[in-house]
This record gives C-alpha cells, sequence and structure tokens, in this order.
C-alpha cells in the first residue's frame, strides 16, 4: 500500500469518489475506509481520509463562498426591487399583449450571477448523482440478495425433490422384494400342500391294494398255524420274534414308500423273512432279510409263505436259531452312524438304526455326502441296470462300484458274491443300449451274477425260480433266479425289473 501524499493525480481523484459512493453503504468507518482504500489501490487507508477531509474542507469552504455570494446577490436584488418603483411610466412598453420592463439598469442576468448560479447547479448535480448512485448500489445489493435466496430456495427443492425420488425407489424395492417374499412363500405352501395331497394319494392306493391282496391277514394267519411246527417252533412264540415281524412289517412300507417315491415300482409285495444274527465280540450284527411272495401274474391271490421256508433250509435254519439264542439279548455298542440324522433314501430307514456303517456316496458341488444302505444300494443297482446316485441321479463311477463291493464284503459277508463292478463293466459293454434280444441276454448274464447259498433245483436239475403254495416257476432256459432274489425283489428296490422276469419265466413253464 503507498504512503500518503499531497500529490493526488484526477484518476486517483475519480476513484476516491467512486469508492466514496460505492460503499456508502458500509456503517463500519474501519471497514469502509478500508474497502475504499482497496479500491484506490495506490494510497492508504490513512491518505485516503487525509484527502476526503481537505476535499470537504474545501467543499465546505466554496460552499460558504457561495452562501456569502447568493446573500450578496439576494441583497442587490431586494436593492434593485426597492429601486424598481423608482423608474419612470416611460420604461414600460405595451406588447400588445402585455407590459414589457424597458429599463436598461434591470434587463438580464450579469456574467457574475450567471457564474454563481451554474456552480451551485453543478453542486446540486453532483449530490444528485451520488444520490442516484448510492441507490443504484442499494438495488443492486437487493438484487443480489434476492439473487442468492432464489438460487438458495432451488438448490432446496432440486435436493428434496432428489431425496424424494430415492425415497420412493426405496419403498418401491422394498415392496417389490416383500412381494417375491410372500409369493415364494405362498408357492412353497403350495407345494407342500401338493406333495402332502400326493403322498396320501399314494397311501391310500397302497392300503387299497394291501387290501384288495390280503396281504397282512394271511400273512398273521399262517405265520400263528406254522409256529409249531419244525425245529424253529420255539422262536415263533417269543416276544423277541414279534418284535422281529413287527419291525420287518415297518421295514416293508418303508421300502414300498420309497420304491413308489422314485418310481420304480407301484404296487407293494408283502413279507420280510428273518434272517439268523452273526455274532462278533463288539456288536451284534441283524441285517434283515427280505422273504419270499407269489408274483400276481401267477394267481389272483396272494399267499404268505410258510414259516419253514422262512428261514431257507431247516438245517441253516436250526443252526442260526441256536447261534443267536444265548447272546440276543446282549446290547450292541452303537457304532460311529448312530450320531448321523436322516434315512436311507432307498430303504427309508434311519441310518442310526443300521447294524452295519453305512456307504457313503460323496456327491459334487456340495460337502454333505449322501448315505445308504449298502445292501439296498447295491440291491437297486444290479436290478435297475441303472448305474446312477437315487438322489441327485448323478452318474456313478467304476472306482465307486468298486469301493460299493469292497463295503459289502467287509460288513455284509453273505453278500460278497455280488459284484456290482462286473455288473457295471458288463452293463457297459452289452447293456447300454441294443435290441430287445440283447437286452435280454443282458438281463440273463446279470442274473447269474447272483450267486446266492440258497438254491433251489427240480428233479431234472432245472433251476426253479420261485416254490410256494404249490406253485412251482421253473425257466426251461435255466436263468437261475433263486427265492433269495425274489425276497430281495420285495425288500427293496428290485420290483421294477422283477415283473417282467417273472411274467418270462410264467410264460416259459407254462
Amino acid at each position: 500500500m503507498a504512503v500518503a501524499s499531497d500529490a493526488w493525480s484526477d484518476a486517483e481523484q475519480e476513484l476516491l469518489e467512486e469508492g466514496l459512493v460505492k460503499f456508502a453503504v458500509v456503517c463500519d468507518l474501519k471497514e469502509k475506509w478500508k474497502a475504499i482504500a482497496a479500491h484506490v489501490g495506490t494510497r492508504d487507508v490513512k491518505a485516503c481520509a487525509a484527502r476526503f477531509k481537505a476535499c470537504r474542507e474545501r467543499a465546505l469552504k466554496e460552499q460558504k463562498e457561495e452562501e456569502e455570494e447568493e446573500e450578496e446577490a439576494a441583497a442587490v436584488e431586494v436593492a434593485a426591487d426597492s429601486a424598481w418603483w423608482n423608474g419612470k411610466w416611460s420604461d414600460w412598453r405595451w406588447n400588445g399583449r402585455s407590459w414589457d420592463w424597458t429599463s436598461q439598469s434591470g434587463q438580464g442576468w450579469t456574467d457574475q450571477e450567471w457564474k454563481q448560479d451554474s456552480a451551485v447547479d453543478e453542486a446540486d448535480r453532483r449530490k444528485w448523482e451520488i444520490q442516484q448512485e448510492i441507490d443504484a448500489n442499494r438495488r443492486r445489493l437487493l438484487q443480489k440478495e434476492e439473487q442468492k435466496q432464489r438460487e438458495a430456495e432451488q438448490r432446496e427443492a432440486k435436493k428434496r425433490a432428489e431425496f424424494e425420488a430415492k425415497e420412493k425407489e426405496r419403498l418401491e424395492k422394498i415392496q417389490e422384494r416383500e412381494k417375491k417374499i410372500q409369493e415364494a412363500v405362498q408357492r412353497e405352501q403350495l407345494e407342500k400342500a401338493e406333495a402332502e395331497r400326493r403322498r396320501q394319494e399314494l397311501q391310500r392306493k397302497m392300503e387299497e391294494e394291501d387290501a384288495k391282496a390280503g396281504f397282512y391277514g394271511q400273512r398273521h394267519a399262517v405265520g400263528k398255524g406254522k409256529m409249531g411246527k419244525g425245529r424253529s417252533s420255539g422262536k415263533g412264540t417269543g416276544k423277541g420274534a414279534q418284535q422281529r415281524q413287527q419291525k420287518q412289517e415297518e421295514m416293508e412300507r418303508r421300502a414300498r414308500e420309497a420304491l413308489a417315491n422314485i418310481g420304480l415300482a407301484k404296487e407293494p409285495e408283502p413279507g420280510l423273512e428273518e434272517q439268523s444274527e452273526e455274532e462278533e465280540e463288539e456288536e451284534v450284527v441283524e441285517p434283515p432279510a427280505p422273504a419270499p411272495s407269489a408274483p400276481r401274474a401267477a394267481a389272483s391271490e396272494a399267499k404268505a409263505p410258510p414259516q419253514a421256508e422262512v428261514d431257507g433250509k431247516g438245517k441253516k435254519g436250526g443252526k442260526s436259531k441256536g447261534k443267536g439264542k444265548g447272546k440276543r439279548g446282549k446290547e450292541r455298542k452303537p457304532g460311529w452312524w448312530a450320531k448321523v440324522e436322516g434315512d436311507c433314501p432307498i430303504s427309508l430307514v434311519p441310518i442310526a438304526e443300521l447294524p452295519a456303517p453305512p456307504f457313503c456316496l460323496q456327491p459334487e458341488g456340495t460337502a454333505i455326502p449322501h448315505y445308504f444302505d449298502a445292501r439296498f444300494l447295491a440291491s437297486f443297482l444290479l436290478s435297475s441296470f441303472d448305474f446312477i446316485n437315487p438322489v441327485n441321479r448323478t452318474a456313478l463311477t467304476r472306482e465307486e462300484c468298486l469301493a460299493l463291493d469292497a463295503h459289502l464284503r467287509a460288513h455284509y459277508p453273505e453278500q460278497q458274491a455280488t459284484s456290482v463292478a462286473d455288473a457295471f463293466d458288463l452293463f457297459q459293454r452289452n447293456g447300454g443300449g441294443g435290441s430287445d434280444s440283447v437286452r435280454r441276454e443282458a438281463t440273463a448274464v446279470f442274473q447269474h451274477l447272483f450267486r446266492f447259498n440258497v438254491r433251489d433245483l427240480d428233479s431234472r436239475g432245472r433251476a426253479i425260480n420261485y416254490n410256494d403254495g404249490g406253485l412251482t416257476v421253473i425257466d426251461d432256459d435255466d436263468i437261475r433266479v433263486s427265492s433269495a432274489q425274489h425276497e430281495t425283489y420285495r425288500s427293496g428296490a428290485w420290483a421294477k425289473s422283477s415283473a417282467p422276469a417273472a411274467a418270462e419265466a410264467l410264460v416259459t413253464g407254462g
């Protein structure tokens, strides 16, 4: 900032006057003079104030002089007016409309009077201009304030509109999500109701078929009539035999429901036979074995097998009785699978109640394994010729079939003759497609894979497919299908393939 100096240029004087007019509305004197000095640019606050003071004193002096001159002029005018009546009538002249004063002493304005009037007019004009400038600045400030207020209102309105739009969109999303949830809940309820309806319908059909076949009444009557005969008569009268019989009936019912659920069979098969217990040092294994039954195509009314045939051959039945008689009451230790929740998808028997460890299939894409009763899984694969996981219908590999065979040999020695891996290899070569003759040949080869201990032959050496109630079914093609295989058909998952085989055996035997 430049220091004070007496020499002010015309430009500086004009800037000072503009600053005085521009910042006249500022009430604070310090801020006002600071703004004026900043507007001038070349002078400091003190110089601007001193210049204004000098200009003001000079203006006041000039104003005082003008007032004195005005007073003198007024006095001269008064004197002239007082001397006006001293004139003569000859000083007046008629111009046709009015009288004019013709005296030389009173005509026009003098140069001194004109200059004085012009000075007074210039001061008034300058004062008026300054006032106009001040009013214009005030109006501009008011307009700026109004403009700022309008812009602020517009911004607030814009923010409010954006907030309302976002809130509306959020509410719409919430309503849409709630609607989807409600639709999903309703769809789930409908699916549950439909599943319950199908289950009840399936149960009703099975009950009707059981009633038509006369299964429960005939089986119980035959069991009571046969209890007193043979070497195993003592076992039928005990409480344990009744409990095993009830358990077998429950397993039979669950097996029928499993077959109906997976679509392998539509009609139930009666009976599950008792099997001898196998004692080990730490646990007692009691694998349930199915009982034989007659095909429905062979007779109009199904009959339960006698008790002597339930135990297979008499020699083996007596041996099994004596083996498990003394240690039946011993409680076996629970295995690791006792803590596994869920049922076998095929037999619907709880995994925790299996007599031996379950077989595990690890599906892809999930860490939850699928547990099966190894006997039912092998029966399902060998009877349906469809080597898949029954739960998710993914294809099985040969390594999994080998693992299933090893599991059966380790925990079910009585079924070690069954080889799922051999059936898998044979089916890959011959059973995957082709004509009916090729399929029939593959079926025959599959059935020869079952090398059960119990095999009945007639007097001519031909294999007896079925023998019960006076009805004997013989296959002339020497396709030996034992009664144990029929029992397995009835127990779990072979109903789909047993019906065509039994029908073919009846046709060839008849």
